[in-house]
């Protein structure tokens, strides 16, 4: 039996979308994790990772009162792949697919970035 789950630390990186599909709601909102690396001369590099992460429902309407923009948040969920049709510099249409989380649960770390 595999078990899908992953928890995230990390930033929320704008104000949680809603969004709404016959009849259920969709909420939206990207998390900015930070990875620490060595680079090849020896010294520690930040970088960000984004992820989009999607709630439904019930939980949809948690994250549209306690989250927005730069919060420190807590995400909880399964890992699942996107996909949807985006179009190129040139115009072509192409089928993009992407990892998200689809959240179960979150918990507010800090209220904001103490770099505001």
């Amino acid at each position: 039996m595999t078990n899908n789950s992953i928890s995230l630390v990390g930033r929320a990186g704008q104000d949680p979308k809603a969004f709404e599909f016959n009849g259920k709601k969709k909420v939206v909102f990207s998390l900015g994790v930070r990875e620490h690396k060595t680079n090849e001369s020896g010294e520690q590099v930040a970088s960000t990772m984004w992820v989009e992460v999607h709630a439904w429902n019930g939980i949809g309407d948690q994250v549209m009162s306690a989250i927005s923009k730069g919060r420190q948040v807590t995400v909880e969920g399964r890992l699942a792949m996107n996909s949807f049709m985006s179009k190129t510099d040139t115009g072509e249409q192409i089928k993009k697919t992407v990892p998200i989380v689809r959240l179960s649960n979150f918990k507010i770390s800090e209220s904001k970035s103490q770099s505001d």
